[in-house]
């Protein structure tokens, strides 16, 4: 089969500077698109990210494994709080991007690659869904 997942990214800009800048974020960031799944496989959960630097964990019996991993799509559900994600360096988060409340975020994941994360301040409450590529 093809197509398997289908995404889109929509963004926004309620004040923008000129209309040729609304023009070009519509332009850019308002893109449907379809991926093929060599295997059909998604691991999808909702845990608490503590306050210090943690995994995230995958599943051990399911057949999404790290080398599969391709589209994270993830938000964080917290009202105030964020999160920092990155990859694992060294057994600590090397940050490189932010989970602000509420704003949902998608990113494709190099195969093997272990993500770590943080909350700022307090736990939050994050759900993910994970598409095997």
């Amino acid at each position: 089969m093809t197509a398997e997942i289908q995404t889109m990214i929509r963004t926004s800009l309620k004040n923008p500077t000129s209309s040729s800048t609304a023009a070009l974020l519509e332009a850019l960031f308002e893109k449907q698109a379809s991926l093929t799944q060599t295997t059909q496989a998604v691991f999808s959960d909702t845990v608490t990210v503590a306050t210090s630097d943690q995994l995230l964990s995958l599943p051990t019996s399911s057949k999404f494994t790290a080398a599969l991993q391709g589209i994270l799509c993830v938000i964080n559900l917290d009202a105030t709080n964020y999160v920092d994600i990155g990859p694992n360096n060294g057994g600590a988060m090397l940050a490189m991007g932010r989970l602000y409340p509420l704003i949902p975020m998608q990113i494709a994941i190099a195969p093997s690659v272990v993500l770590r994360w943080q909350a700022n301040t307090a736990a939050c409450i994050v759900s993910f869904v994970w598409f095997a590529k």
